[in-house]
This record gives C-alpha cells, structure tokens and sequence, in this order.
C-alpha cells in the first residue's frame, strides 16, 4: 500500500510538470501572437486619454505588454476592438489607478471595472471615435521620426 501511494505522488508530481510545461508554452506562443499584433496598433485621443488602440477579436488583458516595449510615447487606455458583423465590439485597459474606465465605458452603454471594462456601438460611433483622430494620430507619428 505504501508502495501504490509513493508511486501515485510521483505520477501526481510528474502531472504537474507536464501541465506546468505545457502552460509555459501556451503562455510564450500568446506573447509571440501578441507581439504580432501589437505591429498594427496605433495611437488616439480616446475622452480626453492618451489611448494606444488595435483591431483584432483575439485580445486580452495581455495584448499590449509588447507596446510597452516599442517606440510608443506612454499611454493611458489600452483598447482593442473587433467588428462582430452587427456592431463594434471595444474593451477599455489600464494599468492605471487613478482612473475608473468603467465610467467611459458606460457613457457608451458599457460597463466594467475601474481598471477593465468594454461597450458595444454601431459602426458610426466607431468611425467617430477612431477617426476623429487622423490630426491627432498624424502629429504622433510627427513626433516619432
């Protein structure tokens, strides 16, 4: 009986590992796919912030730790956005505590917590809010080069 139990603890520990890898993998392929999208993100005025912004559906709380690393000047919002065939899909995140994000996202109908939080709009909120932005986004790129 002991013998059973040793060997079980042993299959427990090597089931752990294996599960610990195979995160660790998981977790470095997100970040290589973040990376990737993070090449197409760019830069808005968004209610008064600084707001670093990507259209993709696959985004998390994650999606922009490459943007930190990049020639972006500092940002306040981080906010991908994704089309869903009937409206826009946007998710408000900070890193910042200062400010409650869920109180933008419910002048848009959304909701949230003060450092995550979304809306959904129809498309032409969404050409407001993106490009409102070409003087604004023009100037930053000015600044980069």
């Amino acid at each position: 009986k002991a013998l059973a139990e040793k060997q079980k603890k042993h299959a427990d520990k090597a089931e752990i590992t294996t599960r610990i890898k195979n995160g660790n993998l998981i977790l470095k392929y997100q970040s290589m796919q973040n990376e990737l999208q993070c090449k197409k993100a760019f830069i808005i005025a968004f209610e008064g912030y600084r707001c670093i912004c990507l259209n993709t559906q696959n985004a998390n709380s994650t999606i922009f730790n490459y943007a930190n690393e990049r020639a972006y000047p500092s940002y306040d919002i981080m906010m991908p956005f994704y089309f869903n065939g009937e409206d826009w899909t946007f998710s408000i995140y900070t890193l910042r505590d200062d400010i409650d994000y869920s109180v933008i996202a419910k002048r848009y109908q959304g909701g949230g917590h003060v450092r995550a939080s979304g809306f959904k709009c129809d498309h032409e909120t969404m050409i407001k809010i993106i490009s409102g932005n070409y003087s604004y986004i023009y100037n930053q790129i000015k600044k980069l080069k």
